[in-house]
């Protein structure tokens, strides 16, 4: 009977979670009139690109990520970046197609790879 308990739980606690968003390999734009963000996610590295009336800029460091319900997830930095506060990042996104950032509610879009 306890094996039997133990697989129920396993089913339901399986069944329960949804699939995490896979963010890796994938490079997301937020795109104003003549302003742009970009951040990429590769093999456990966030790149940050600032393309904006100030100049251009950009920030590298690793990370993790941490998802805190089915659609939001927090960003860790292993570096502060210099051009946000502290080294947490909430995210919220529900397809991986594109996500918020909650703080600031800029919209990140996936960037289409050529041919698509």
């Amino acid at each position: 009977m306890k094996i039997f308990s133990a697989v129920i739980i396993a089913v339901i606690l399986t069944g329960c979670s949804s699939e995490q968003v896979s963010f890796d390999g994938k490079v997301y734009t937020h795109q104003t009139d003549s302003n742009s963000q970009v951040v990429g996610f590769d093999d456990g590295k966030i790149y940050f690109t600032w393309d904006d009336d100030l100049g251009k800029e950009s920030f590298t460091t690793g990370y993790r990520i941490e998802q805190m319900d089915d659609s939001t997830f927090k960003i860790i930095l292993d570096n502060p970046n210099p051009y946000m506060q502290g080294v947490e990042w909430v995210i919220i996104s529900k397809d991986g197609e594109s996500f918020y950032s909650k703080d600031s509610g800029k919209k990140y879009s996936l960037k289409k790879q050529d041919g698509q």
